[in-house]
């Protein structure tokens, strides 16, 4: 009898930590690469790209997410990367000194992926 109940407690046991290792946190970081091009398609390095938000970003469980806004200048390949703690619809807006007048769109971040978003600047 103090086997059986030897072997149910040990059962139980790896039952419940194998359960509990499983329940590991998903990440939930979003990222965001924005590529800003000319009208014809090329790439335009330099470009001034501000995301920004009209609603706090949280959790839900009352912690803030991320200071916003957050401005970045786009690479020799018209790229650049922001990276969030939680998903957000946000705007986004793109001047360059050759195109002095802001591109403006939204983006709707998705939890532990990357959304790639090409702006073209006019």
């Amino acid at each position: 009898m103090k086997a059986f109940l030897k072997f149910n407690f040990a059962l139980i046991l790896v039952v419940f930590l194998t359960g509990m290792s499983s329940c590991k946190k998903k990440d939930e970081t979003c990222t965001l690469v924005i590529k800003a091009v000319r009208a014809s398609g090329a790439p335009l390095s330099g470009a001034r790209v501000k995301v920004t938000s009209k609603e706090a970003q949280t959790s839900g469980k009352g912690e803030m997410a991320d200071y916003l806004p957050k401005t970045s200048l786009t690479d020799g390949a018209g790229l650049t990367t922001f990276t969030f703690k939680f998903p957000a619809i946000l705007n986004i807006e793109v001047t360059h000194v050759s195109f002095p007048t802001p591109t403006e769109d939204l983006i709707q971040l998705v939890p532990g992926e990357t959304v790639h978003k090409v702006v073209t600047v006019e």
